[in-house]
């Protein structure tokens, strides 16, 4: 066996279309007001796209 698995080529494979769906993702939840169960303050949208880019 010893290739890559097939979650990784495809994460490979899709590289910057992943980036890019975490970011319309957290387009949408702050579109919401973030998750539920009012947490308080949520981060900025930039914020979140610095997190999920790391």
């Amino acid at each position: 066996m010893g290739g890559p698995s097939v979650v990784t080529a495809l994460v490979e494979a899709l590289g910057d279309e992943a980036s890019q769906v975490r970011r319309e993702a957290a387009d949408a939840i702050g579109d919401i007001g973030g998750p539920a169960g009012g947490l308080g303050e949520f981060e900025s949208t930039e914020a979140v796209y610095a997190r999920l880019d790391r």
